[in-house]
Protein backbone atom coordinates (compact mmCIF):
# COMPACT_ATOMS: atom_id res chain seq x y z
CA UNK A 1 0.00 0.00 0.00
CA UNK A 2 1.43 3.44 -0.93
CA UNK A 3 1.76 6.63 1.39
CA UNK A 4 -1.08 8.03 -0.40
CA UNK A 5 -3.20 5.40 0.43
CA UNK A 6 -2.62 5.15 3.54
CA UNK A 7 -3.16 9.23 4.05
CA UNK A 8 -6.30 8.77 2.30
CA UNK A 9 -7.74 6.08 4.60
CA UNK A 10 -6.87 7.77 8.10
CA UNK A 11 -8.43 10.60 6.45
CA UNK A 12 -11.68 8.37 5.70
CA UNK A 13 -11.18 7.14 8.81
CA UNK A 14 -11.04 10.70 10.80
CA UNK A 15 -14.16 11.89 8.61
CA UNK A 16 -16.03 8.87 9.82
CA UNK A 17 -15.17 9.84 13.77
CA UNK A 18 -16.31 13.47 12.80
CA UNK A 19 -19.49 12.51 11.36
CA UNK A 20 -19.83 10.24 14.77
CA UNK A 21 -19.22 12.98 16.72
CA UNK A 22 -16.07 10.97 18.10
CA UNK A 23 -12.96 13.27 19.24
CA UNK A 24 -9.48 12.76 17.89
CA UNK A 25 -6.25 13.93 19.69
CA UNK A 26 -2.83 13.58 19.96
CA UNK A 27 -0.64 15.12 22.62
CA UNK A 28 3.22 15.66 21.40
CA UNK A 29 5.47 15.62 24.28
CA UNK A 30 8.18 17.00 22.18
CA UNK A 31 6.46 20.64 21.77
CA UNK A 32 3.43 19.88 24.93
CA UNK A 33 0.88 20.70 22.40
CA UNK A 34 -2.77 19.10 22.10
CA UNK A 35 -3.85 18.68 18.50
CA UNK A 36 -7.82 17.30 18.22
CA UNK A 37 -10.66 17.84 15.58
CA UNK A 38 -13.43 19.72 15.65
CA UNK A 39 -15.88 17.28 17.36
CA UNK A 40 -13.25 16.98 20.09
CA UNK A 41 -13.43 20.78 20.47
CA UNK A 42 -17.16 20.70 20.73
CA UNK A 43 -17.09 17.70 23.54
CA UNK A 44 -15.07 20.21 25.19
CA UNK A 45 -16.30 22.98 24.85
CA UNK A 46 -14.30 24.98 22.58
CA UNK A 47 -13.88 26.65 19.78
CA UNK A 48 -14.07 24.34 16.63
CA UNK A 49 -12.02 26.39 15.03
CA UNK A 50 -9.35 26.36 17.21
CA UNK A 51 -7.25 22.97 16.69
CA UNK A 52 -4.04 23.24 18.41
CA UNK A 53 -3.37 24.18 22.28
CA UNK A 54 -1.46 23.73 24.99
CA UNK A 55 -1.20 20.40 27.04
CA UNK A 56 -1.52 23.04 30.12
CA UNK A 57 -4.33 24.80 28.07
CA UNK A 58 -6.04 21.10 27.84
CA UNK A 59 -6.08 20.30 31.63
CA UNK A 60 -7.65 23.24 32.92
CA UNK A 61 -10.83 22.01 30.98
CA UNK A 62 -10.49 18.40 32.94
CA UNK A 63 -12.72 18.90 36.01
CA UNK A 64 -9.94 19.29 38.95
CA UNK A 65 -11.22 16.48 40.88
CA UNK A 66 -10.75 14.13 37.69
CA UNK A 67 -7.28 15.57 36.60
CA UNK A 68 -5.23 13.17 39.21
CA UNK A 69 -6.14 9.74 38.16
CA UNK A 70 -6.06 10.80 34.30
CA UNK A 71 -2.26 12.12 35.00
CA UNK A 72 -1.64 8.36 37.13
CA UNK A 73 -3.30 6.35 34.34
CA UNK A 74 -1.54 8.31 31.43
CA UNK A 75 1.81 7.90 33.54
CA UNK A 76 1.34 4.20 33.69
CA UNK A 77 -0.07 3.61 30.13
CA UNK A 78 3.35 5.09 29.05
CA UNK A 79 5.48 2.90 31.23
CA UNK A 80 3.77 -0.20 30.87
CA UNK A 81 3.27 0.52 26.61
CA UNK A 82 -0.47 -0.22 27.47
CA UNK A 83 -3.21 1.81 26.33
CA UNK A 84 -5.91 3.39 29.09
CA UNK A 85 -9.48 3.61 29.31
CA UNK A 86 -11.32 6.24 32.12
CA UNK A 87 -14.40 8.12 32.10
CA UNK A 88 -13.99 11.99 33.34
CA UNK A 89 -15.89 15.22 33.52
CA UNK A 90 -15.32 18.42 31.34
CA UNK A 91 -16.43 22.06 32.64
CA UNK A 92 -17.13 23.73 29.98
CA UNK A 93 -17.31 27.62 29.51
CA UNK A 94 -20.89 27.87 30.38
CA UNK A 95 -20.63 25.92 33.25
CA UNK A 96 -22.31 23.14 32.54
CA UNK A 97 -20.39 19.55 32.94
CA UNK A 98 -20.43 16.63 30.99
CA UNK A 99 -18.84 13.06 31.31
CA UNK A 100 -16.68 11.86 28.81
CA UNK A 101 -15.30 8.38 27.82
CA UNK A 102 -11.49 8.59 26.64
CA UNK A 103 -8.98 6.07 25.32
CA UNK A 104 -5.15 6.89 24.37
CA UNK A 105 -1.91 5.09 23.88
CA UNK A 106 1.69 6.42 23.52
CA UNK A 107 3.68 6.17 20.56
CA UNK A 108 7.14 5.53 20.98
CA UNK A 109 9.97 6.55 18.63
CA UNK A 110 13.26 4.60 17.38
CA UNK A 111 15.19 4.75 20.36
CA UNK A 112 11.84 3.20 22.37
CA UNK A 113 10.94 6.56 24.21
CA UNK A 114 7.43 8.03 23.99
CA UNK A 115 7.55 10.95 21.85
CA UNK A 116 2.78 11.14 22.30
CA UNK A 117 0.17 10.37 23.29
CA UNK A 118 -3.14 9.59 20.72
CA UNK A 119 -6.47 8.47 21.56
CA UNK A 120 -9.95 9.21 20.95
CA UNK A 121 -12.94 10.34 23.18
CA UNK A 122 -17.09 10.62 23.03
CA UNK A 123 -19.82 11.99 24.76
CA UNK A 124 -20.41 9.65 28.13
CA UNK A 125 -22.89 11.65 30.05
CA UNK A 126 -26.08 9.66 29.43
CA UNK A 127 -24.62 6.29 30.42
CA UNK A 128 -22.79 7.84 33.35
CA UNK A 129 -26.11 9.05 34.79
CA UNK A 130 -27.46 5.68 34.09
CA UNK A 131 -25.24 3.85 35.86
CA UNK A 132 -25.20 5.97 38.72
CA UNK A 133 -29.05 5.93 38.91
CA UNK A 134 -28.61 1.84 39.05
CA UNK A 135 -26.20 2.19 41.71
CA UNK A 136 -28.33 4.98 43.64
CA UNK A 137 -31.20 2.72 43.23
CA UNK A 138 -29.38 -0.86 44.11
CA UNK A 139 -27.77 1.31 47.16
CA UNK A 140 -31.57 2.47 48.31
CA UNK A 141 -32.69 -1.47 47.39
CA UNK A 142 -29.86 -2.90 49.64
CA UNK A 143 -30.44 -0.05 52.23
CA UNK A 144 -34.35 -1.15 52.15
CA UNK A 145 -33.51 -4.89 52.34
CA UNK A 146 -30.96 -3.92 55.35
CA UNK A 147 -34.22 -1.85 57.09
CA UNK A 148 -36.65 -5.14 56.46
CA UNK A 149 -34.31 -7.48 57.40
CA UNK A 150 -33.78 -5.70 60.42
CA UNK A 151 -37.30 -5.22 61.04
CA UNK A 152 -38.47 -8.71 60.79
CA UNK A 153 -35.10 -9.51 62.95
CA UNK A 154 -36.89 -6.87 65.92
CA UNK A 155 -40.23 -8.16 65.17
CA UNK A 156 -38.66 -11.82 65.67
CA UNK A 157 -37.17 -10.90 68.69
CA UNK A 158 -40.42 -9.28 70.16
CA UNK A 159 -42.44 -12.04 69.62
CA UNK A 160 -39.84 -14.44 71.08
CA UNK A 161 -39.98 -11.81 74.08
CA UNK A 162 -43.76 -12.13 74.17
CA UNK A 163 -44.11 -15.99 74.03
CA UNK A 164 -41.40 -16.29 76.93
CA UNK A 165 -43.52 -13.66 79.25
CA UNK A 166 -46.26 -15.67 78.13
CA UNK A 167 -45.20 -18.56 79.05
CA UNK A 168 -43.42 -17.27 82.25
CA UNK A 169 -46.74 -15.80 83.30
CA UNK A 170 -48.59 -18.24 82.72
CA UNK A 171 -46.56 -20.73 85.14
CA UNK A 172 -46.74 -18.16 87.47
CA UNK A 173 -50.48 -17.70 87.88
CA UNK A 174 -51.14 -21.30 87.24
CA UNK A 175 -49.87 -22.14 90.76
CA UNK A 176 -52.16 -19.40 93.35
CA UNK A 177 -55.09 -20.73 91.12
CA UNK A 178 -54.85 -24.17 91.50
CA UNK A 179 -54.56 -23.24 95.48
CA UNK A 180 -57.89 -20.94 94.72
CA UNK A 181 -59.55 -24.22 93.45
CA UNK A 182 -58.69 -26.56 95.41
CA UNK A 183 -59.44 -24.64 98.42
CA UNK A 184 -62.53 -23.82 97.30
CA UNK A 185 -63.81 -27.27 96.39
CA UNK A 186 -62.62 -28.74 99.78
CA UNK A 187 -64.86 -25.84 101.43
CA UNK A 188 -67.33 -26.43 99.39
CA UNK A 189 -67.25 -30.28 99.97
CA UNK A 190 -67.47 -29.15 103.90
CA UNK A 191 -69.95 -26.80 103.75
CA UNK A 192 -72.63 -29.46 102.92
CA UNK A 193 -75.58 -28.05 104.23
CA UNK A 194 -74.25 -24.71 105.00
CA UNK A 195 -76.04 -21.29 103.82
CA UNK A 196 -76.98 -21.25 100.32
CA UNK A 197 -75.13 -17.82 99.46
CA UNK A 198 -72.34 -19.39 100.74
CA UNK A 199 -72.25 -22.26 98.82
CA UNK A 200 -73.16 -20.08 95.73
CA UNK A 201 -70.18 -17.97 96.64
CA UNK A 202 -67.76 -21.00 96.33
CA UNK A 203 -69.48 -22.53 93.28
CA UNK A 204 -68.65 -19.09 91.92
CA UNK A 205 -65.11 -18.95 93.07
CA UNK A 206 -64.84 -22.47 91.49
CA UNK A 207 -66.58 -21.89 88.32
CA UNK A 208 -64.10 -18.49 87.53
CA UNK A 209 -60.65 -20.06 88.90
CA UNK A 210 -61.31 -23.34 86.32
CA UNK A 211 -62.31 -20.47 83.40
CA UNK A 212 -58.63 -18.45 84.28
CA UNK A 213 -57.06 -22.11 84.31
CA UNK A 214 -58.49 -22.94 80.90
CA UNK A 215 -57.24 -19.31 79.78
CA UNK A 216 -53.95 -19.84 81.20
CA UNK A 217 -54.03 -24.10 79.76
CA UNK A 218 -54.46 -22.24 76.44
CA UNK A 219 -51.72 -19.66 76.49
CA UNK A 220 -49.24 -22.04 77.89
CA UNK A 221 -50.68 -24.55 74.56
CA UNK A 222 -50.06 -22.07 72.45
CA UNK A 223 -46.69 -20.80 73.92
CA UNK A 224 -45.76 -24.67 73.34
CA UNK A 225 -46.62 -24.74 69.74
CA UNK A 226 -45.04 -21.65 68.32
CA UNK A 227 -42.07 -22.39 70.08
CA UNK A 228 -42.01 -26.18 68.18
CA UNK A 229 -42.05 -27.90 71.54
CA UNK A 230 -45.52 -29.45 71.12
CA UNK A 231 -44.55 -33.42 69.91
CA UNK A 232 -47.72 -35.52 69.09
CA UNK A 233 -47.70 -39.09 70.16
CA UNK A 234 -49.82 -40.40 66.61
CA UNK A 235 -51.56 -43.86 66.82
CA UNK A 236 -53.99 -45.30 64.34
CA UNK A 237 -57.02 -44.04 65.64
CA UNK A 238 -60.90 -43.72 64.98
CA UNK A 239 -61.90 -39.99 65.21
CA UNK A 240 -65.28 -40.81 66.96
CA UNK A 241 -63.31 -41.85 70.32
CA UNK A 242 -61.87 -38.13 70.65
CA UNK A 243 -65.36 -36.76 69.57
CA UNK A 244 -67.23 -38.43 72.07
CA UNK A 245 -64.83 -37.63 74.25
CA UNK A 246 -65.00 -34.17 74.12
CA UNK A 247 -68.57 -34.00 74.15
CA UNK A 248 -68.87 -35.76 77.15
CA UNK A 249 -66.75 -32.97 79.02
CA UNK A 250 -69.30 -30.20 77.60
CA UNK A 251 -71.96 -31.36 77.23
CA UNK A 252 -72.75 -30.29 81.29
CA UNK A 253 -72.02 -26.42 80.31
CA UNK A 254 -74.05 -26.84 76.78
CA UNK A 255 -76.92 -27.97 79.45
CA UNK A 256 -76.57 -25.18 82.06
CA UNK A 257 -76.67 -22.84 78.88
CA UNK A 258 -79.21 -24.06 77.17
CA UNK A 259 -77.95 -25.11 73.99
CA UNK A 260 -78.60 -27.99 72.19
CA UNK A 261 -76.07 -30.52 71.18
CA UNK A 262 -76.99 -32.55 68.02
CA UNK A 263 -74.48 -35.52 66.73
CA UNK A 264 -73.92 -37.18 63.28
CA UNK A 265 -71.18 -39.60 64.02
CA UNK A 266 -69.66 -41.89 61.17
CA UNK A 267 -68.11 -44.45 63.59
CA UNK A 268 -66.38 -46.11 60.91
CA UNK A 269 -65.15 -42.95 59.39
CA UNK A 270 -60.97 -43.42 59.50
CA UNK A 271 -58.76 -44.90 60.85
CA UNK A 272 -56.76 -41.63 60.88
CA UNK A 273 -52.80 -41.38 62.12
CA UNK A 274 -53.48 -38.65 65.16
CA UNK A 275 -52.46 -37.91 68.64
CA UNK A 276 -56.20 -39.36 70.51
CA UNK A 277 -55.58 -36.33 73.17
CA UNK A 278 -54.71 -33.23 70.65
CA UNK A 279 -57.81 -34.62 68.73
CA UNK A 280 -59.62 -34.29 71.61
CA UNK A 281 -58.64 -31.12 72.32
CA UNK A 282 -59.33 -29.72 68.73
CA UNK A 283 -62.66 -31.17 68.96
CA UNK A 284 -63.68 -29.58 72.73
CA UNK A 285 -62.20 -25.91 71.74
CA UNK A 286 -64.60 -26.17 68.40
CA UNK A 287 -67.48 -27.39 70.77
CA UNK A 288 -66.58 -24.63 73.03
CA UNK A 289 -66.35 -22.34 70.61
CA UNK A 290 -69.68 -23.27 69.42
CA UNK A 291 -71.25 -23.11 72.59
CA UNK A 292 -70.22 -19.62 74.19
CA UNK A 293 -71.44 -17.57 71.02
CA UNK A 294 -74.67 -19.59 70.69
CA UNK A 295 -77.74 -17.81 72.20
CA UNK A 296 -79.61 -19.79 74.85
CA UNK A 297 -82.53 -22.19 72.72
CA UNK A 298 -79.51 -22.51 70.11
CA UNK A 299 -78.00 -25.70 68.41
CA UNK A 300 -75.21 -26.81 67.67
CA UNK A 301 -74.27 -30.19 65.66
CA UNK A 302 -71.58 -32.03 64.52
CA UNK A 303 -70.94 -34.02 61.84
CA UNK A 304 -68.33 -36.75 61.31
CA UNK A 305 -67.97 -38.40 58.32
CA UNK A 306 -65.64 -40.12 55.56
CA UNK A 307 -65.49 -38.57 52.02
CA UNK A 308 -62.72 -39.49 49.12
CA UNK A 309 -60.76 -36.79 50.28
CA UNK A 310 -60.17 -37.46 54.16
CA UNK A 311 -61.91 -37.11 57.27
CA UNK A 312 -64.13 -34.44 57.80
CA UNK A 313 -65.48 -33.05 61.01
CA UNK A 314 -68.34 -30.29 61.17
CA UNK A 315 -69.00 -28.38 63.71
CA UNK A 316 -71.98 -26.03 62.98
CA UNK A 317 -73.89 -23.51 65.37
CA UNK A 318 -76.63 -21.26 65.58
CA UNK A 319 -74.48 -18.51 67.15
CA UNK A 320 -73.83 -14.95 66.59
CA UNK A 321 -71.93 -15.66 63.52
CA UNK A 322 -69.17 -13.99 61.53
CA UNK A 323 -68.95 -11.21 59.29
CA UNK A 324 -66.87 -11.91 55.59
CA UNK A 325 -64.43 -9.24 56.34
CA UNK A 326 -63.16 -11.05 59.13
CA UNK A 327 -63.59 -14.84 57.92
CA UNK A 328 -59.90 -14.85 57.28
CA UNK A 329 -58.59 -14.15 60.54
CA UNK A 330 -60.65 -16.16 62.57
CA UNK A 331 -57.74 -18.38 63.02
CA UNK A 332 -55.30 -15.86 63.90
CA UNK A 333 -53.80 -15.41 67.51
CA UNK A 334 -55.74 -12.97 70.35
CA UNK A 335 -58.15 -11.88 67.67
CA UNK A 336 -61.49 -10.86 68.36
CA UNK A 337 -63.93 -9.46 65.96
CA UNK A 338 -65.03 -7.21 67.96
CA UNK A 339 -63.62 -5.86 71.38
CA UNK A 340 -66.47 -5.98 73.28
CA UNK A 341 -67.09 -9.92 72.53
CA UNK A 342 -64.41 -10.95 74.67
CA UNK A 343 -65.59 -8.68 77.12
CA UNK A 344 -69.33 -10.44 76.87
CA UNK A 345 -67.70 -14.35 76.23
CA UNK A 346 -64.90 -14.27 77.63
CA UNK A 347 -61.32 -15.62 76.17
CA UNK A 348 -58.30 -14.73 74.52
CA UNK A 349 -59.12 -15.30 70.96
CA UNK A 350 -56.77 -18.46 71.11
CA UNK A 351 -58.73 -21.31 70.76
CA UNK A 352 -58.87 -21.51 67.04
CA UNK A 353 -55.04 -20.23 66.65
CA UNK A 354 -54.55 -23.19 68.99
CA UNK A 355 -57.01 -25.38 66.69
CA UNK A 356 -55.42 -24.17 63.09
CA UNK A 357 -51.82 -25.01 64.77
CA UNK A 358 -52.68 -28.61 65.93
CA UNK A 359 -54.84 -29.49 62.96
CA UNK A 360 -51.77 -28.74 60.76
CA UNK A 361 -49.83 -30.53 63.17
CA UNK A 362 -51.56 -33.81 61.73
CA UNK A 363 -51.16 -32.77 58.36
CA UNK A 364 -54.81 -31.70 57.86
CA UNK A 365 -57.29 -28.48 56.98
CA UNK A 366 -59.52 -26.51 58.92
CA UNK A 367 -61.83 -23.75 57.36
CA UNK A 368 -64.18 -21.29 58.73
CA UNK A 369 -67.95 -20.39 56.70
CA UNK A 370 -70.72 -17.94 57.82
CA UNK A 371 -73.14 -16.38 56.25
CA UNK A 372 -72.79 -13.59 58.33
CA UNK A 373 -73.55 -12.17 61.56
CA UNK A 374 -76.34 -13.34 63.50
CA UNK A 375 -76.45 -16.41 60.70
CA UNK A 376 -74.47 -19.23 62.80
CA UNK A 377 -71.05 -20.37 61.64
CA UNK A 378 -69.12 -24.00 60.11
CA UNK A 379 -66.06 -25.22 61.28
CA UNK A 380 -64.82 -27.78 59.25
CA UNK A 381 -61.70 -30.22 59.41
CA UNK A 382 -60.47 -32.19 56.81
CA UNK A 383 -57.73 -34.92 57.80
CA UNK A 384 -56.04 -37.54 55.57
CA UNK A 385 -56.79 -40.86 56.20
CA UNK A 386 -54.05 -43.96 56.28
CA UNK A 387 -53.68 -45.49 53.29
CA UNK A 388 -55.11 -49.22 52.68
CA UNK A 389 -52.55 -51.35 52.40
CA UNK A 390 -53.03 -54.93 50.44
CA UNK A 391 -53.45 -57.95 51.87
CA UNK A 392 -50.10 -60.06 52.09
CA UNK A 393 -50.08 -62.84 49.76
CA UNK A 394 -50.70 -66.52 51.30
CA UNK A 395 -47.63 -68.43 51.92
CA UNK A 396 -47.23 -71.86 51.78
CA UNK A 397 -46.58 -74.17 55.02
Amino acid sequence: MSSNEKHQRIDTLLDAFEFAGVGTWEWNFASDRVRWNRSMALLFGRDPEILDLSAAETSACIFAADLPEMQQRVAASTRDRTAYSMDFRVARPGGSIRWLRSTGKAIYGADGVATALVGIAFDDTERVGLQRQLGNARDERDALLESERAARERAERTDRMKDEFLATLSHELRTPLNAVLGWAQILRLKTGDGPDDVKRGLEAIERNARLQTQLIDDLLDMSRIISGKVRLDPHQVYPVESIEAAMETLLPTAAAKGVHIETSLDATAGPISADPSRLQQVVWNLLSNAVKFTPRGGSVQIILAQSADGVTIDVTDTGIGIAPSFIDHVFERFRQEDASTSRTHNGLGLGLAIVKQLVDLHGGSVRATSPGHGLGTTMSILLPMLPVLPPLPDTPP
